[in-house]
């Protein structure tokens, strides 16, 4: 009777071991990948916008009617300028009653347009910004504010 209760010990006992071992492999294996702001950025433009965002893509520009009016107006009309450059992408939210778009309707290769843009979705989008890639992946963000307009222009004019 004895070498029966051992032998149900031992079977329990493995079975135990064996379930903690499977349900440690497997917590492992469901950890869930947090995407990366780059990712947010090539997600966007290969679901939103049709496009695949490829190594010839240095900057991405954004331009919005969000946070500063003046400021908005003024990046616009600093990376207008750049509307032919192939390695500058634009994505315009702007709807054209507070910043004039007017400037990138001629040039459809790389400019994009998004007024219903899902911001709660794509944060990194809120506000106008410049974008600069390296090697697949996001090098510097300047995102416009009315306290460093002037140096942001400034770095996003040497920077093209």
């Amino acid at each position: 009777m004895e070498n029966r209760h051992i032998l149900f010990l031992n079977i329990r006992t493995s079975l135990f071991v064996l379930t903690l071992l499977f349900a440690g492999c497997n917590q492992s294996s469901t950890k869930v990948h947090k995407p990366t702001t780059f990712d947010t950025l090539t997600d966007y433009f290969k679901i939103r916008q049709e496009f695949v965002l490829d190594k010839k893509v240095k900057t991405v520009f954004v331009l919005t009617e969000y946070g500063c009016i003046p400021c908005n107006r003024k990046f616009s009309s600093y990376i207008q300028e750049n509307v032919n450059n192939d390695s500058i992408l634009f994505l315009i939210t702007a709807s054209g009653s507070m910043v004039d778009i007017t400037p990138y309707e001629n040039n459809e290769k790389n400019i994009f347009y998004d007024q219903n843009m899902n911001i709660e979705k794509y944060p990194i989008f809120k506000i106008s910004k410049a974008i600069y890639l390296k090697n697949n992946g996001i090098d510097t963000i300047i995102s416009l504010s009315a306290e460093r307009l002037e140096s942001q222009l400034e770095y996003i004019k040497k920077h093209k």
